[in-house]
């Protein structure tokens, strides 16, 4: 029993072991704390790149858990460190007392410092590695400082070899520092750098008041460059930002400012030379991951970051007059922008189009305004103009509205003419104040303002305010005035013109009766003599019957026979002479075209239907393509003459009347055409129908009676002839009917 519970205890106790065994596998294992403890405050920039460094590289580590990463700022240049119990001691006792750090970081080389006096006080067991700091002032540590971390160079001479090499009449070099132990110690190693090389000129800035500084960098001479290390503090113990004080100095500086620190670029640097702090945090970083892996921090060693990069300011060097296109090879350029451009092309393209439209917009506007300007302009002009020409115009000038027929104004010529006043005719039509007559105009005056005929010459009797009746001719033309359509119609008085046109007339038709009587007094003679020598010889011929022998007697009497026809032939030819002499012209026939006949008429008779307001009217149905044997002149004098006697016969109609129409008919079968004009005027009284042929019958004052007559006998002379009715409802018809030439079967 004894051995049996001895085994079975052995069992249960293996059992139990391995459980907990088994728990303790399961249970994570504790973060590592690692605690960063820069030398500077927070807004130092290079702290800023240095924790974004250090941050990149341990996120992984730090979101697993497996680290737990704590930041402290010494504020060395503005905290007390030399005192026997520095306040930063007993914060960092008290604050980590429960979360001792198993890593220490020290950035910078007053974080080394206060790590040498402190630390093994603070956090005795805490292994302890460093980042940036000067592979110099790492070296005059020695076995002081820890034996993990990552050193950077100062890269002073292969900067001022890239700036030698853009600007080689470079020969002087001027160092600014602070008066900090830092800054003093940085311009120092500086100073050891270039006087190993021994080409360059040095001098320095050191400690001074930032005024003081730039107003000694806005006055240095040709062929040098500054060269800005560090600047925490001045020689009072007033402490600075380094990038502010440079960003100072840059704006008076006569000459470009190169710097060490990459955290100075863009507040003043034209160029720096420098191991970046962000890659320095992140070398950092990588340390403490070795150190989780296991690795000791003696097994680690020191790291020295050697990746060097140089960098120019575009707009420092543009400034003092470099071109960023011919820095050295091996420098990047930084704040070289491209273009609008080339970075937003398309961008660009459209807003320029789109401003192009816009400002062709504006500028089509401008220049419709303007138009529209110049237009209104031109019109007050022309309405000033037509005021005075209205006003001085000679003529007598009057405006009528076409909505009443009105008279809205007159000119002075008009009063004159008319022997009216402005007051007495303003408001009123022609036929109110009786310059027209009620009775006999009313009907033509509304169909004037109504229909809008154009007026060219038309004349017209009125009434003046004396009651003396005068000849004159209208002109008018419709235009807008103030939104209102009105007339503007001038009068010439042409009462001189009518009566000389009278005298002429009378004249003429004495002249033409003269003629008419040479004329006679020719015939006369001419004929006298064939029929004298035809009575002579028919005399001969009943004395030889009466007295000769049969033989004989017939052998004379054929020969006094012959004398007779001879000069019946010759009486024949001056009759044909004289009416060739009449007509003036040759009466040789020719085949025509009806359709050349009318052209020529219709031609002919157009400017004397607009002069007499009158509406000549081609034919409708067109031309019949055919043609008769005739002469052209005589033809068309015959159809003229017709025409114009029509516009005689419309002229007391109203003007929408006067209406003179042309006309054509053929027909093929009878082979015969008839040549048309038709009228709307009153008519041929019926009782004189069967005179209007004949010579000097005429209805007119001044008409002599022949027009008629001769048309007849030119139109019989053709073969043809000439009838006259009237129609029904008011008008005469012409009629004038010619035998066909060649017709044939094309309308």
């Amino acid at each position: 029993m004894r051995k049996l519970a001895l085994v079975l205890m052995f069992v249960c106790g293996f059992w139990v072991s391995g459980e907990s065994a088994g728990a303790d596998e399961d249970q994570p294992s504790k973060p590592l704390r690692v605690l960063v403890l820069f030398s500077n405050q927070r807004t130092l920039p290079a702290n800023q790149e240095m924790q974004r460094g250090i941050w990149s590289s341990l996120e992984p580590l730090i979101n697993s858990h497996r680290i737990e990463l704590f930041e402290e700022y010494l504020e060395f240049h503005r905290l007390p460190v030399a005192d026997e119990n520095p306040p930063m001691v007993s914060f960092l006792k008290k604050r980590y007392k429960e979360m001792v750090p198993d890593v220490i970081v020290l950035i910078g080389t007053q974080a080394l410092d206060f790590s040498e006096k402190w630390m093994s006080s603070i956090f005795p067991d805490a292994k302890k590695v460093f980042a940036g700091v000067l592979e110099d002032q790492a070296r005059l540590f020695g076995e002081r400082y820890p034996s993990a971390g990552v050193v950077y160079e100062l890269a002073v001479q292969p900067l001022l070899e890239k700036v030698e090499a853009m600007m080689p009449e470079v020969h002087s070099v001027v160092l600014v520092a602070g008066a900090a132990k830092f800054d003093r110690e940085v311009v120092e190693i500086v100073k050891d750098q270039l006087e190993d090389k021994g080409s360059w000129e040095i001098s320095e800035i050191v400690g001074e008041m930032p005024e003081s500084a730039a107003e000694k960098l806005s006055d240095l001479p040709s062929g040098t460059v500054v060269v800005f290390t560090s600047y925490f503090q001045n020689t009072e113990g007033v402490t600075y930002i380094p990038r502010k004080i440079l960003k100072q100095l840059s704006e008076k500086s006569s000459a470009p400012i190169f710097a060490l620190y990459d955290t100075m670029l863009g507040s003043g640097a034209t160029g720096i030379g420098a191991s970046p702090f962000i890659d320095q945090g992140r070398q950092a970083g990588e340390l403490i991951q070795r150190i989780v892996a296991g690795e000791s921090p003696r097994e680690i060693g020191t790291i020295v970051d050697d990746d060097l990069k140089f960098r120019f300011d575009a707009r420092e060097m543009r400034r003092y007059g470099l071109d960023p296109k011919l820095a050295p090879e091996g420098v990047e350029i930084f704040y070289e922008y491209p273009g609008l451009i080339e970075s937003h092309p398309y961008a660009f393209f459209f807003g320029t189009m789109a401003i192009l439209v816009q400002s062709l917009l504006i500028c089509s506007l401008l220049w419709t305004r303007y138009q529209k300007q110049k237009a209104e302009n031109q019109a007050r002009e022309m309405e000033r103009y037509f005021a005075t020409v209205f006003e001085e115009n000679p003529n007598p000038m009057a405006v009528i509205r076409v909505s009443d027929g009105t008279l809205q104004d007159i000119n002075p010529a008009w009063e004159k003419l008319y022997e009216l006043t402005r007051e007495a005719v303003l408001g009123r039509t022609p036929l109110d104040v009786g310059i027209l007559s009620r009775d006999t105009d009313a009907g033509l005056y509304e169909d004037f303002v109504k229909n809008g005929k154009v007026l060219s010459g038309y004349e017209r009797e009125v009434r003046t305010g004396s009651g003396e009746l005068r000849n004159v001719a209208f002109y008018s033309n419709t235009v807008e005035v103030g939104g209102s359509r009105v007339r503007i119609l001038t009068t010439v008085d042409a009462s001189d013109r009518i009566e000389a046109e009278k005298l002429r007339n009378s004249l003429s038709r004495g002249n033409r009766v003269a003629q008419l009587g040479q004329v006679s007094a020719w015939i006369a003679h001419e004929i006298n003599q064939p029929l004298g020598s035809i009575l002579s010889n028919a005399e001969s011929g009943l004395l030889l019957l009466e007295r000769e022998a049969e033989q004989a007697r017939d052998t004379e009497l054929q020969e006094i026979l012959s004398d007779i026809k001879k000069e019946d032939r010759r009486a024949t030819k001056v009759v044909e002479h004289i009416r060739t002499m009449l007509g003036n012209h040759s009466t040789t026939k020719s085949p025509l075209a009806v359709s050349e006949i009318f052209d020529d008429v219709f031609r002919m008779a157009s400017p004397e239907a607009k002069r007499r307001v009158v509406d000549l009217r081609y034919p409708s149905g067109g031309i019949p393509k055919v043609s008769v044997l005739g002469d052209r002149v005589l033809l068309v004098q015959v159809l003229l003459n017709l025409v114009f006697n029509a516009m005689d016969a419309v002229g007391g109609v109203p003007m929408s009347k006067r209406i003179v129409s042309l006309a054509c008919e053929a027909s093929l079968e009878d082979g015969w055409v008839d040549l048309i004009v038709c009228d709307r005027g009153p008519g041929i009284p019926p009782d004189h129908l069967s005179s209007v042929f004949e010579f000097f019958y005429s209805t007119k004052e001044d008409g002599m009676g022949l027009g008629l007559a001769i048309s007849r006998f030119i139109v019989e002379d053709h073969r043809g002839e000439i009838t006259v009715r009237n129609m029904d409802g008011s008008g005469a018809r012409f009629q004038i009917r010619l035998l066909l030439h060649e017709p044939t079967n094309e309308h």
